[in-house]
């Protein structure tokens, strides 16, 4: 456990609603009424948008948002004290990018394709997009690993932190959609893996966690990755967000399982989701509702909880623990 790695900020952008929005539906309160968020033009006012692919957008807009819950203003300068990294997790990048690019190869042939088109279809287009229009002077860093792409994030980020790296670092999930890519899951992935097939991605989204070493009023504890179920499962934890149909480990004292799947969707960000979840659980001391609760309403509220995810495309398992 990471005792000097805190969530500082948080930023959500997802279509099923404003972040107090899902909170409240989180907590069982469906009739919350939704807030409107600020406009991302609003809060980089100058700043040209007008060539940001949408799912980068949303990225930024995700970014701005935890920053400013984290009490960091932006833009940051270039004089300004505090190093910032950029580090992102995207199982699929920049989808509607590359299909644009590949369309404008197969229409003018690959001496005319669009260099613009290219540009937006690169791994790192989020990670290098964020760190320029929010003025981030750190490292930054891409993870590419299909479901588990937001734990290598992290891996990079907390390792960052703690070896000097930068003061702050912005730890992003951001994801693209696209009509064929929902195709491609239904018809070509998972076929014949029956336990948990997956659905296909709902709609772009994007989350921000703003992680510093400094303890701050309402600061969540948040550890590396482990990417062993068996040592996961050791792990003293009051729940574990993860989908029940997916859920991987049963050793030692079961924890309450929450799976929130129904309310954001199985999407390639599922694990961010959980962790941002759990994170504005902790930090808000929201018990979830019944709904979400393998075996009713917890007993109380949780303290150290675990988000777990197994990624069917790669095999891979990662389990991030929260705490207050």
């Amino acid at each position: 456990m990471l005792d000097n790695v805190y969530i500082n900020g948080i930023g959500l952008i997802h279509p099923s609603g404003a972040q107090n929005a899902l909170m409240a539906a989180f907590a069982g309160n469906m009739a919350e009424e939704e807030q409107s968020r600020p406009q991302l033009s609003d809060l980089l006012p100058g700043a040209s948008l007008r060539r940001v692919p949408k799912a980068a957008r949303l990225a930024l807009h995700a970014s701005v948002l935890a920053l400013m819950d984290a009490g960091i203003e932006v833009p940051l300068s270039g004089d300004y004290p505090i190093r910032t990294g950029v580090f992102t997790g995207s199982a699929h990048g920049a989808v509607e990018g590359g299909f644009d690019f590949m369309d404008s190869i197969i229409k003018y042939g690959a001496h005319l394709a669009s260099p613009t088109a290219f540009s937006y279809s690169v791994n790192n287009v989020f990670t290098g997009m964020l760190s320029l229009y929010l003025g981030a002077q750190g490292p930054s860093f891409t993870s590419g690993q299909f479901g588990v792409s937001f734990a290598g994030a992290l891996q990079a980020a907390a390792s960052s932190l703690l070896q000097g790296g930068c003061d702050c670092a912005l730890l992003c999930a951001a994801e693209d959609t696209s009509d064929f890519l929902k195709l491609i899951y239904q018809k070509n992935w998972f076929a014949d893996w029956e336990q948990c097939p997956p659905e296909p991605p709902l709609e772009q989204c994007a989350l921000c966690l703003v992680l510093q070493r400094e303890r701050k009023a309402g600061s969540v504890r948040i550890s590396f990755p482990v990417w062993d179920a068996r040592a996961a499962a050791s792990e003293d934890k009051d729940a574990l967000f993860a989908s029940a149909k997916c859920k991987k480990i049963s050793a030692g004292p079961a924890p309450c399982l929450v799976d929130c799947h129904a309310l954001y969707g199985n999407t390639s960000a599922v694990h961010a989701l959980d962790v941002a979840m759990a994170a504005l659980s902790l930090r808000g001391g929201l018990a979830p509702a019944a709904v979400w609760c393998a075996e009713g309403a917890p007993a109380g509220l949780f303290s150290r909880v675990a988000c777990e995810l197994y990624d069917p495309l790669t095999h891979a398992y990662a389990s991030i623990t929260l705490a207050k």
